[in-house]
């Protein structure tokens, strides 16, 4: 199978429906306004322009308030849909070997896609195999796994399982999810304001034998509206929910592609399907439909002979994923479990000798370095406070060290010196291209700080960082990243058009392309990223600064991250076109790129680990 051309046929598939979803709403518009010309009756034709717009404007005011409203409730992160449905997050300090596990896995696939590590919930009530992801951005995304889908599979399984949720949260699933969601519930309002209508009308139409010829006028009018609307309305979720359902079906077939392009281990998501097929995927909870839609599988039962299944076919997607599957699904015992040291050697074979020494494999092993050297940071948000500082330090020259240290002692004690000082111990011979891993790592452990010590905690980051007098590019990364993550900036409307994105792009670029390279190689370097791209070719300019300068460059990513995400993604392409330029990538070029990808909130594009495009 051809997992980029999979990738790139699903998309078109999502976005034709998409626009029947469009239609749809089109469509109950126009049977609305037939249905008010039909009663009404006083209209010389069949079309009025003038009430034709007060109809259309009108309704789409309504499903376009609604859904608004809807949408804004849903942006409060994955964190709510989880726990909404019995999820529990699984503590970083858990002892629990299965959990362990589980957290291991994810972190990997973070530090892989160099994005920061999700919230990991789980759902303790749920025996059958089902996971999902939820958040309206990768900052804000928690990924939720049930009981049985963390003790059934192994290794590779499970693997492929988190590969598959974190396809969803890198190739913006999340927020269409939310957007179709948010629209389906507007339509539904018709319904509920026909609804409303008719109780109306009933209660109008209760007070004796006795009426008005205006009072009778009234009731039949609101009888007739509230039939308009209820019949529309539901008409309309009909319809909404069959494109919506499709939708979900063609955005799964893309994260399993992307699963498989992640892990280059097609066996351990085929097996993952495999054993929904013999044992089953039905989450108990109530409120599960609610999330239907994000689940891995179907976790409903399906209705009307499958068109309103939120998941195509299991057999469909293994045999796209292995074409050699017999077709049959063997029964899961209910005591069957998988040993996690079996699967853990085998999976790292099977990773090593598919993606080399790059990707999931390298993850891996940074992993199990930061575990080591940061164990007790990693758990603890005073303790990762701590560790920030002590990398701050570390990467100061030695004659501000003693005065940065010197502020940390008066600012916050010397327990606060001496958890610094200890895991500056710690970090000692610490490999540079471990550094910025380490902070993505760190990055939800800083999270749980008390919303009363992020303030001070980002004054004294701020402080350490300029005590030297200059920021070197890793304060800068550390400052932009950590500010962003503890106090997210306004999101701003997606920006699509090209023309405003110009200049910061030329910013970013020009701080790459001058990296390693003086200016006559830096302008070759550009020029090659600018080539990269159809849509920027001609739009951007090199950019006449003094570099690096990184407040600006701060700036040009805060706007650049606004990007609609198909921008964002040729943004990252033109990125790495830059860095390659020469055929080889240094570690400050690694790190910078990384950098971006994360700040774009797109997977990295880093050896090892392709972008899912």
């Amino acid at each position: 199978m051809d997992f980029f051309a999979a990738q790139d046929d699903a998309r078109r598939r999502t976005r034709r429906l998409i626009w029947l979803f469009a239609g749809a709403v089109a469509g109950m518009i126009g049977g609305i306004y037939l249905a008010l010309i039909a009663f009404l009756g006083d209209s010389p034709s069949w079309w009025d322009p003038e009430f034709f717009a007060w109809t259309a404007g009108l309704t789409l005011l309504l499903v376009g308030g609604a859904s608004t409203i809807k949408i804004l409730s849903l942006k409060s992160g994955g964190k709510i849909v989880a726990e909404s449905v019995g999820g529990r997050r699984i503590d970083a300090g858990t002892s629990d070997p299965d959990e362990r596990r589980l957290l291991n896995l994810v972190e990997e696939m973070a530090i892989a896609s160099g994005v920061t590590v999700p919230s990991v919930y789980l759902l303790p009530d749920e025996e059958m195999i089902n996971a999902f992801a939820a958040g309206f951005t990768p900052s804000d995304a928690a990924v939720a796994f049930t009981k049985g889908c963390m003790q059934r599979l192994s290794r590779d399984e499970l693997q492929g399982v988190v590969a598959h949720e974190f396809s969803h949260i890198l190739n913006g699933d999340m927020r269409l999810n939310i957007h179709l969601i948010g629209v389906l519930f507007g339509i539904l309002v018709l319904s509920i304001v026909g609804q409303g209508l008719l109780r109306s009308a009933l209660y109008s139409s209760v007070g004796g034998a006795r009426r008005s010829k205006d009072g009778n006028g009234l009731v039949v009018a609101l009888i007739a509206g509230g039939v308009i609307l209820l019949v529309a309305g539901s008409i309309g979720v009909f319809f909404g929910r069959l494109i919506q359902s499709a939708v979900s079906r063609q955005r799964e077939f893309l994260a399993d592609a992307a699963a498989v392009q992640f892990t280059r281990n097609p066996t351990g998501l085929s097996g993952a399907l495999q054993k929904i097929g013999g044992m089953g995927s039905r989450v108990e909870n109530p409120h599960s439909q609610d999330v239907a839609h994000l689940f891995f599988a179907n976790g409903l039962r399906s209705s009307f002979g499958g068109w309103f299944a939120t998941h195509p076919p299991l057999g469909e997607r293994v045999r796209a994923i292995d074409p050699s599957w017999e077709g049959s699904f063997a029964a899961v015992e209910e005591s069957e479990r998988s040993g996690e040291a079996s699967s853990s050697l085998a999976g790292e074979a099977m990773v090593a000798s598919l993606a080399g020494s790059g990707g999931l494999v390298r993850a891996r092993k940074i992993r199990h370095s930061l575990a080591d050297r940061c164990g007790p940071a990693l758990q603890d948000p005073m303790q990762a406070r701590a560790l920030v500082f002590a990398l701050l330090v570390m990467d100061s020259l030695p004659s501000a060290q003693a005065g940065q240290l010197g502020y940390l002692r008066e600012s916050g004690g010397a327990a606060l010196e001496e958890a610094v000082g200890l895991r500056m111990s710690g970090l000692q011979g610490l490999p540079e291209d471990e550094r910025l891993p380490l902070l993505e790592v760190v990055l939800p452990v800083l999270s749980r700080l008390d919303a009363a010590e992020r303030p001070l905690f980002l004054e004294r980051l701020q402080r350490v960082v300029l005590a030297d007098g200059q920021i070197t590019f890793f304060a800068f990364v550390a400052g932009w990243l950590i500010r962003r993550h503890l106090t997210p900036p306004e999101r701003l409307r997606p920006i699509g058009r090209p023309e405003d994105l110009a200049h910061s792009l030329g910013i970013l670029l020009g701080s790459l392309a001058t990296l390693d390279a003086a200016d006559e190689e830096a302008k070759r370097t550009f020029s090659q990223g600018l080539a990269a791209s159809e849509v920027f070719r001609r739009l951007v300019a090199y950019p006449e600064l003094s570099l690096p300068d990184y407040e600006q460059l701060g700036e040009a990513l805060s706007l650049l991250a606004a990007a609609t995400f198909a921008l964002r993604q040729e943004i990252l392409a033109m990125a790495s076109a830059v860095v390659w330029a020469d055929g080889q990538i240094s570690q400050a070029e690694e790190s910078m790129l990384r950098f971006i990808a994360s700040a774009l909130e797109c997977p990295s594009p880093l050896p090892g680990l392709p972008a899912t495009e």
